[in-house]
C-alpha cells in the first residue's frame, strides 16, 4: 500500500513540477510580449503605463479568480508584481532609446530618495521628461548636484527630507519659477510660514501628502492629500490631472488641519509600532523562540513593527519630533494606558466591557455616552 501511496505521490510531485516550470515561462513570455508593447507606445509616441488597460487586467482577473474560485487576496499580489515588471522592463528600453520627450518637463528636488525615486518612475513611465537635482549626483544634462540656473519646467517636486523642505522652498520662491510647484512632506506646521510668502509672491506652490510608501506599484484604492489655505486653488486641479487615469484617491484637507489629522493616522500608527518593537526588544525572550508560539494576531502586529523598524530613522524620528500637536498625542497616550491598567484590574470587567464596547461603537460611527 505504502508503495502505491508514494507512487502516487511522485506522480503528483511530477505534474507540480510541470506546472512550477509552465508558470515561470508563461510570465516570462507575458513580459516579453509587454517589452513589444512598450516598443510600439514609444513608436507612437505613448506612454508607458496605460491605467485604464491596467484596471482591464484586473477586472479580468477577477472574473478569472470566480471562474475558479481563488482568493483574489491571493492571486491579485501575483499580478501586481507581474504588471510592475512588465512596466519596469518597458522602462529599462524607454532609458535605452531615451525616447521620452513629451510636453510636460519635471524637475525633482531631492529625486534620488525613496519617494523621489517613486516619482520619477510614476512621471517617467507617464510618459514625461523627468530632472533630477540631488547632491549625490553628478551633473548631466537630466541630473544636477544643486539647483540648475534655468527652472524652465512645468512643474518642480520637493523630495526632500522634511527639515530640507522650507529652505527649498525660499530658495525656489527668491527665483520665481513660472512652475508649479509640489511639496510631499508628511507635516504642514513647520512650511505654513514659507507658504504664505510664496503665495503672497505669486509662486504656485501645492501642499501634497501621498499616504503610501515608495514601494506601492499599484495605486487603486490608495490616498493622497491635497491641501492648501483655499481648496479651491486651479493648481490643485493641474496636480489632479496628474493622476486622473490612476485609481489614486486624491482628498482635500484645509492646510492648517492636515497636521492634527496626521498626528492620529500617521504618527499614533508609528508610535504604537515603535512601542511595540521596543518591549519586544526588552522582553529579554530572543524573537525567533517568539515566532516559534506567535499567535496570528501577534504575526500580523508584528510584519507592520518589522517594516517601521526597517526604514529611515530620520523619518520617523522627524514625524513624532515636529509635529505641532505631539503633545495632545503623549497625553491621550498616558491616559489611555492608564484607563487600560485600571480596566484590566481585578474586578475591572464591567469597566473593560464598556470600553470595548464604546471603541466598537466608535469605529461603526455609532453613538456612546461612555468617558
Amino acid at each position: 500500500m505504502i508503495l502505491f501511496i508514494e507512487a502516487d505521490l511522485n506522480d503528483l510531485r511530477d505534474r507540480i513540477k510541470g506546472i512550477d516550470y509552465s508558470i515561470v515561462s508563461l510570465i516570462s513570455q507575458r513580459i516579453s510580449l509587454a517589452k513589444k508593447v512598450g516598443k510600439l507606445k514609444q513608436k507612437a509616441n505613448l506612454p508607458i503605463r496605460n491605467y485604464q488597460a491596467e484596471r482591464q487586467v484586473y477586472q479580468r482577473i477577477h472574473r478569472y479568480v470566480e471562474e475558479f474560485d481563488l482568493d483574489e487576496t491571493f492571486i491579485r499580489p501575483i499580478f501586481e508584481q507581474i504588471i510592475a515588471s512588465s512596466v519596469n522592463a518597458q522602462k529599462e528600453e524607454l532609458i535605452i532609446n531615451k525616447t521620452n520627450q513629451n510636453k510636460l518637463k519635471f524637475l525633482l528636488i531631492g529625486g534620488s530618495g525613496k519617494m523621489g525615486s517613486w516619482f520619477q518612475n510614476f512621471f517617467i513611465t507617464s510618459g514625461y521628461t523627468v530632472h533630477i537635482q540631488d547632491p549625490t549626483l553628478k551633473d548631466s544634462d537630466s541630473t544636477f548636484s544643486k539647483l540648475p540656473s534655468s527652472l524652465d519646467y512645468d512643474f518642480i517636486g520637493i523630495c526632500t527630507p522634511l527639515e530640507l523642505i522650507p529652505s527649498v522652498i525660499q530658495e525656489l520662491v527668491s527665483r520665481s519659477p513660472k512652475a508649479i510647484i509640489f511639496e510631499i512632506g508628511s507635516l504642514k506646521s513647520h512650511i505654513l510660514t514659507d507658504l504664505e510668502n510664496a503665495k503672497r509672491e505669486k509662486v504656485n506652490i501645492v501642499a501634497c501628502h501621498p499616504l503610501f510608501g515608495p514601494d506601492v506599484t499599484n495605486l487603486d484604492g490608495r490616498n493622497m492629500v491635497i491641501c492648501d489655505f483655499d481648496l479651491s486653488n486651479k493648481h490643485h486641479r493641474k496636480m489632479n490631472e496628474l493622476f486622473e487615469e490612476t485609481s489614486l484617491n486624491i482628498v482635500s484637507l484645509p492646510l492648517i488641519e492636515h497636521d492634527r489629522i496626521m498626528l492620529y493616522t500617521l504618527g499614533l500608527s508609528h508610535f504604537i509600532n515603535l512601542l511595540h518593537g521596543e518591549i519586544l526588544r526588552n522582553s529579554n525572550i530572543a524573537y525567533e523562540e517568539l515566532e516559534i508560539y506567535a499567535s496570528t494576531t501577534f504575526l500580523k502586529q508584528v510584519n507592520t513593527t518589522k517594516e517601521v523598524y526597517s526604514e529611515s530613522p530620520d523619518l520617523y524620528f522627524s514625524i513624532q519630533n515636529m509635529n505641532d500637536y505631539r503633545s495632545e498625542l503623549w497625553t491621550k497616550i498616558m491616559s489611555s494606558v492608564e484607563m487600560l491598567k485600571e480596566a484590566t484590574s481585578d474586578g475591572g470587567i464591567s469597566y473593560f466591557k464598556q470600553i470595548m464596547a464604546s471603541v466598537n461603537s466608535y469605529f461603526n460611527n455609532e453613538k456612546t455616552n461612555f468617558d
